[in-house]
């Protein structure tokens, strides 16, 4: 389909259908052929890397980022430490995932890397439904770092619906967990630090990054509502 488009550019060209006055770019390509090739083949060359390659290229880039973090006001050394160590593996995550690798390239990863991968690819995915949950009261963000079930908030004509954030609750927090410890084990300094410590951290990051309506408990226990 692309290489008609581009024929019929090149077809459309030669056969004197486009005005006169041609662009700088083109009159300069078509004005040094190379290597005795032709000027139509050099003009599907321009044509292909304007229309099709470079914007290729500019998606690819834009695929390979990490999703944004929001974390508001002056962070404390070991909020640095914590968040960056985060936010690395965050890209690789994403890099890895954006990429065609094949599974043995994949499996030559250690074990725990792969435990982060699919812990932060399994959060990706249930993102939509948390951010729904949390929006509509039925799930809440606890000061530890934790996703807590509101079950009052949920309908009780509906099970199907209990059942279902029940399960995401679950998946969530055993991701978060996994994640949380995976820092910690990267960071020397961090494992001798209170893991309540860097609990809150990740309970400040996952605070912020909730959308409005959702159930926040406070340093000192209080449900607040965002």
């Amino acid at each position: 389909m692309i290489r008609q488009w581009i024929d019929l550019q090149v077809t459309s060209f030669d056969s004197g259908s486009r005005p006169d006055n041609k662009s700088a770019h083109t009159q300069l390509l078509l004005a040094f052929p190379v290597c005795g090739q032709s000027k139509s083949h050099y003009l599907r060359w321009w044509i292909f890397t304007l229309f099709v390659f470079m914007p290729a290229v500019i998606m690819l880039h834009c695929s390979i980022q990490a999703p944004e973090m929001q974390f508001t006001g002056e962070m404390t050394t070991l909020e640095r430490e914590v968040l960056g160590t985060y936010e690395q593996m965050s890209e690789e995550t994403w890099m890895l995932a954006s990429t065609r690798s094949r599974e043995s390239d994949e499996a030559a990863l250690s074990a725990e890397k792969q435990r982060v991968m699919a812990a932060m690819r399994s959060q990706r995915y249930n993102r939509d439904d948390v951010d729904e949950f949390k929006g509509k009261g039925y799930v809440g963000e606890t000061n530890s770092g934790r996703l807590v079930l509101r079950p009052s908030s949920i309908p009780r004509d509906n099970p199907d619906l209990l059942a279902l954030v029940t399960d995401i609750v679950r998946e969530e927090n055993g991701d978060r967990e996994v994640i949380m410890n995976r820092v910690i084990e990267l960071n020397a300094s961090l494992q001798k630090t209170d893991q309540k410590d860097v609990a809150a951290i990740f309970s400040k990051m996952y605070q912020e990054n909730s959308p409005g309506g959702t159930w926040i408990e406070t340093a000192d226990g209080e449900w607040i509502r965002k």
